[in-house]
This record gives structure tokens, sequence and C-alpha cells, in this order.
């Protein structure tokens, strides 16, 4: 039996925003989210199956509004 997940998925998934607003999409890397996020790279992986399905997730839970204010600076 594994271990409980030891982050919520919406921690997550803000942590990795604020980590895409300031370097970009292609400009992190998947080390540095694994150490800004706090988990496992496999653990990350567990959660939302690659680097796109990451960003992919979190689009889909925020609202459209705050999509476009809080991701805007990432397509730098």
């Amino acid at each position: 039996m594994g271990r409980a997940k030891q982050y919520e998925r919406t921690e997550l998934l803000d942590r990795a925003v604020e980590l895409f607003r300031h370097q970009g999409f292609n400009g992190t890397s998947t080390a540095e989210l694994v150490a800004e996020l706090g988990v496992y790279r496999k653990s990350m992986y567990a959660e939302v199956g690659s680097i796109p399905g990451l960003v992919e997730a979190a689009l889909e839970r925020d609202s459209p509004a705050h999509r476009t204010r809080e991701l805007a600076p990432c397509e730098a």
C-alpha cells in the first residue's frame, strides 16, 4: 500500500502557476518544478501526467478572468 499524499492538488497547482508566471512555461524545468512544489518527480507525474498536463490542470481549475490575469505573463 502506498503512502498518503503529503500535498493538496490546489496548492500544487497554485505554486506551479506562480513559478510559470515568473519564469514562463518554456523557462521552467522539471527539476525546478519539483523543487518549488516540494514533491517527488514521480508524485508530480502521478498527479498531472506530464508538464503539459500540469499546465492544463492549472488552466482548467481557474475561471477565464483569473487565467487571463494570472497567466498572461507566462507567455513570455
